[in-house]
């Protein structure tokens, strides 16, 4: 599918003054859940994210398209475990230990994995859209789960 970005960039813009002027009178103001602000500016451990960066280089492969792919197709058994095992380590890191930067990559690698996780889960399949994980006319692909 090919974007023209200039008419995408102008709709943007022009829902963006809509809103924004819209919402700095309607909107009450942000308040961040604890949970998404806790963080220790201080820290400098690093989460793990080794797992990762090898199903990483093993699967995804550049196409003459331009589009980089995950090669879902050829995943082996011992890899999927592999990527299970990491999701759950993931899980169990207090993220709130963590520095904002540690913190990103923590929630960027996190939802690549289970968002790959979950196309692997239901694979074969066309499209991530096709996945329906939440019973319900207006779901929008896995996402409503």
């Amino acid at each position: 599918m090919v974007v023209n970005t200039r008419c995408c960039t102008a709709a943007v813009a022009i829902i963006g003054l809509v809103v924004g002027a819209a919402g700095a009178i309607a909107a009450p103001k942000a308040k961040l859940w604890e949970r998404w602000t806790a963080h220790d500016a201080a820290a400098s451990s690093t989460i793990d994210h080794a797992a990762w960066r090898r199903f990483l280089k093993a699967y995804v492969r550049d196409h003459p398209d331009g589009i980089t792919r995950v090669a879902y197709d050829v995943v082996t058994p011992a890899d999927d475990t592999s990527l299970r095992e990491y999701i759950s380590a993931l899980e169990a890191v207090p993220i709130s230990r963590f520095n904002r930067d540690e913190q990103l990559a923590y929630w960027i690698n996190l939802y690549n994995a289970v968002t790959v996780r979950v196309i692997l889960d239901h694979y074969p399949v066309t499209r991530i859209l096709d996945i329906k994980l939440s019973p319900s006319f207006f779901s929008f692909g896995p996402w409503d789960k």
